[in-house]
């Protein structure tokens, strides 16, 4: 809607807030399904809310103790060997590859942490939208996935964390204890991957 005052248009915008990505969850319709997976001793859940946000920085001159103070971590994992960061406000850094990471949390990096970040020659790119976090607990979902891809997911300790095709949809999966694994994941795919999920997992 627009209006003009003077000569010169002033448009109004008015912002909708969305409960979830798309106002609708690719889960919607499965819970009989999830019921079923439960039973078997795999429980499937979305988490949300949530942000994703890439943080990267240039090989050369990059201060990674003042980097990881402004995300709220001791230190930075710089390789996957290294697992994941949890911060002061529970916010997880996971690592990608060399000089890249990703945050994830219930809220958005604070202006002043931004500024920080910018200032140490760091960048962020918000990958919250167009992926869903899902959570799987339960004694069986290491041998559930592994059915989907080669990996060997019973090596994987607390705090791993991997990238890989599982069931032919890439994944960024990491350990949160023994029972319990997270993932993030094409939103557009994630149905898709879940329901074969649930039929390696009866």
């Amino acid at each position: 809607m627009s209006t003009q005052r003077g000569g010169v248009f002033v448009v109004k915008f008015t912002q909708i807030p969305t409960p979830a990505p798309l106002c609708h969850s690719p889960l919607n319709g499965l819970e009989a399904q999830m019921a079923r997976a439960a039973s078997a001793g795999l429980r499937i859940d979305e988490i949300w809310p949530f942000v994703a946000t890439q943080i990267a920085w240039g090989k050369q001159g990059a201060d990674l103790g003042a980097l990881a103070r402004a995300l709220g971590v001791k230190t930075l994992p710089t390789h996957r060997d290294q697992g994941v960061a949890v911060g002061r406000s529970g916010a997880l850094i996971l690592p990608l590859m060399p000089q890249r990471v990703l945050r994830v949390h219930t809220s958005a990096l604070s202006k002043a942490a931004v500024k920080k970040m910018t200032d140490l020659g760091a960048y962020g790119l918000d990958l919250t939208h167009g992926r869903i976090r899902l959570s799987l607990k339960g004694p069986h979902w290491r041998w559930t996935l592994m059915k989907g891809c080669g990996l060997d997911f019973e090596a994987l300790g607390p705090g791993q964390v991997i990238h890989s095709d599982i069931f032919k949809i890439s994944t960024l999966l990491w350990v949160v204890c023994d029972d319990e694994a997270q993932m993030l994941a094409p939103y557009t795919l994630a149905r898709a991957l879940v329901e074969k999920i649930i039929d390696a997992s009866l």
